[in-house]
């Protein structure tokens, strides 16, 4: 029987490794767009192994890792456009 404090510990390295994997595919893509396409496939390949390492060892559902991963780019190129229209 697991204490809750093992849990706890669980859904943290659970939340976090999906929120960080799906921010560094977000980042990525970002790059790519930014670089006109220049940097596509390995935003690609990145997105592919941090969701496969996020599915193998978090037990992120690969449907809510890209759900995140879209959400962290919106906002990503949201920021960006701002700071780009205010210089």
């Amino acid at each position: 029987m697991s204490t809750w404090r093992e849990r706890f510990s669980l859904i943290a390295i659970r939340t976090s490794l999906g929120v960080g994997g799906s921010f560094l595919a977000a980042t990525f893509a970002l790059q790519a767009y930014l670089q006109q396409g220049f940097l596509i496939p390995a935003a690609v390949v990145t997105f592919i192994l941090v969701s496969l390492i996020v599915r193998a060892f978090a037990k992120v559902r690969i449907q809510t890792f890209s759900l995140l991963t879209g959400v962290w780019l919106a906002l990503l190129l949201v920021i960006h456009f701002l700071i780009a229209s205010s210089v």
